[in-house]
């Protein structure tokens, strides 16, 4: 609408109290308003020594609305500014609607300042969020029916039936008939909370359950000005759920997701028939998690009862699970996992099975999924890059490889000592070298190079049959000074790496004292690589034999003679090094190498 000629009028949320809550919008228009327009039985008095000397107040708490239209269309007339404040937001339940139509009919122009609602003043004080992942995404703001009725297709016994999260304003009065509407849907130890005048001076928060609730509120006579927050959020088992926001596994507009799945299964069904048979398959996964409809009321331990659609949690899903067994029609599981797959690199392993456990289908990922059979018992070269857990894999080249095997063409693999953990069968045109040299000079079609030391780029460029793997079975023990940023700690394990000339995609671990848990630089370095790390105790560390002599300055400062040399042998299980500690002025570096062989005889 267009401005008026005269005067200005703005309706302003005061916030639930606290005067600090007021937002810098709002301030200012208080302290240029001529006339000031408040609700006196709701808005903190204090709110109003922000207004100028000659401001003009008016208490709205004794006045219908034509008294106030009437002060505003005389005030506007004047050339005045008119600051219209209401408690919390006017949006809720501020009576907003009706005083801007009538100012819209006789063309007085207004603008709306939004409030802080009494209902995020009350989730601060109890310290909860409203929205908590698998819990609850819905916030219901609601009231109940009093002397302004509430439509009936939105009573809390209507809007009680998703079991959200719910927040009732201007109901605690009748707090038993709250109570009684909410316990035709959510269950009786469903937590309550009743704060009294969130963020005022006075403010009192009472705590309790649908079954305890009614007497505390009586007890602490609580007539008026209490917000009711009802829902699961409220329980304090809800520090064990995380959100995907700042999960390193998720991806969103400014940050790609590391996806790095754990060995780990979900079983998902729609059914209660298909429920029976994920139960059953529990039995012998006793590991995997089984997902049913919340409608199943299915509570056993490791099963997870969801409520949003499927294709909402297969979203989810892929991102943390590698293996994925659907208990429902094939069709319906093609159309909704579609959209969440990329590459056999990251995808789950899916197999669908039928609610009578008749039929398995493996759908997708026959390789790094591990879920298709090699019919022709050809060793496949990406499940072995899978069981050495190399982080960056050429899968052309080796899809090249499992061509050139199942056509019985002539494939190295350096070193040797893998021999003995390949099944016999799968053997028969795979040729073992001793050496990368010898390896490179034979006449096999492709040959494969698994190891942690570099390979020259122009080795690999040169010759497209040779395919390098780099195993992340390298432990890197370090050592840093407080404070040392997470940029150097990265220069000096990349210049120690390449003199060394091992892979730096070959780190599976970072290991060190645990007193430097806390050290932000060297935290950061492993968060952006996505690097394990695991801390020892100075007694550990001393149990070590190092190969270099006692650091007089590691055992002043930590506890222990040394640092990276100790912890990296223990944090890969092995009494000696492959590379001994070298130095900078800030940071100390050594590296122990897990055995490859480990990575076959685990079960």
């Amino acid at each position: 609408m267009k401005k008026s000629k005269h005067g200005q009028v703005y309706f302003i949320g005061a916030g639930p109290g606290d005067p600090g809550l007021l937002t810098l919008k709002a301030k200012n228009a208080i302290e240029k308003a001529d006339v000031i327009i408040y609700a006196g039985s709701l808005v903190n008095p204090q709110i109003l020594c922000y207004k100028k000397n000659k401001a003009i107040c008016y208490d709205s708490s004794s006045m219908h609305l034509k008294e106030i239209i009437a002060l505003i269309s005389k005030e506007v007339k004047k050339g005045k500014t008119i600051a219209r404040i209401h408690s919390g937001d006017p949006s809720i339940y501020g009576a907003l609607q009706e005083q801007i139509t009538c100012l819209e009919k006789k063309g007085i122009f207004y603008e709306i300042i939004p409030g802080v609602s009494s209902v995020f003043a009350a989730a601060a004080s109890l310290k909860r969020e409203l929205t908590v992942p698998e819990l609850s995404q819905t916030l219901i703001l609601t009231r109940i029916s009093g002397r302004t009725n509430v439509p009936l297709r939105e009573s809390i016994v209507k809007l009680s039936q998703p079991q959200a999260t719910m927040a009732i304003f201007l109901s605690s009065a009748q707090i038993e008939r709250v109570v009684e509407q909410l316990q035709t849907s959510y269950p009786p130890d469903t937590p309550v909370a009743v704060v009294y005048r969130a963020s005022w001076p006075d403010e009192k928060i009472i705590k309790g359950t649908l079954t305890t609730i009614v007497e505390k509120v009586r007890k602490a006579t609580i007539k008026r000005q209490g917000i009711i927050l009802v829902g699961r959020v409220l329980d304090d088992r809800v520090k064990k759920f995380k959100s995907k926001l700042y999960d390193e596994e998720f991806t969103h507009g400014f940050r790609k997701a590391q996806r790095v799945k754990k060995d780990n299964l979900a079983i998902i069904t729609l059914t209660k028939g298909g429920a029976q048979l994920g139960l059953i398959l529990k039995q012998r996964f006793p590991q995997a998690h089984l997902y049913v409809p919340y409608r199943l009321e299915i509570k056993e331990r490791n099963v997870r009862r969801f409520s949003e659609q499927l294709g909402v949690l297969c979203g989810e899903l892929v991102n943390y699970y590698s293996k994925l067994i659907f208990i429902m029609a094939v069709g319906i599981v093609v159309r909704t996992i579609s959209p969440f797959l990329s590459h056999k690199s990251v995808d789950p392993a899916v197999v669908v099975v039928d609610e009578k456990g008749r039929f398995a289908i493996s759908l997708i990922s026959g390789h790094l999924g591990g879920a298709a059979t090699d019919v022709h018992e050809k060793y496949s070269f990406d499940l072995l890059a899978k069981q050495l857990d190399c982080k960056i894999i050429d899968f052309n080249g080796l899809k090249r490889c499992n061509y050139a095997l199942l056509h019985g063409e002539k494939v190295g693999i350096y070193p040797d000592i893998l021999k003995s953990y390949i099944p016999l069968r799968k053997k028969s045109s795979i040729i073992f070298y001793k050496s990368i040299k010898s390896i490179l000079n034979s006449d096999c079609l492709y040959k494969v190079i698994i190891s942690n030391k570099q390979i020259e780029d122009g080795v690999l460029k040169q010759k497209r049959t040779v395919i390098s793997l780099n195993p992340r079975n390298l432990v890197l023990g370090i050592g840093c000074n407080r404070g040392t940023s997470s940029s150097e700690i990265e220069d000096t394990v990349r210049r120690f790496f390449n003199e060394w000339r091992r892979s730096f995609q070959s780190i599976k671990k970072i290991a060190t004292v645990d007193i430097k848990s806390s050290e932000k630089g060297l935290t950061s370095f492993v968060r952006k690589h996505n690097f394990e790390i695991e801390f020892f105790k100075a007694k550990q560390l001393n149990k070590v034999e190092s190969l270099t002599p006692p650091s007089r300055s590691s055992l002043k400062a930590v506890g222990s003679r040394g640092v990276c040399e100790p912890a990296a042998m223990l944090g890969a299980g092995v009494t000696t090094l492959l590379h001994s500690k070298k130095k900078t002025p800030n940071v100390t570096v050594a590296v122990a190498e897990i055995p490859l062989k480990r990575y076959f005889e685990r079960k």
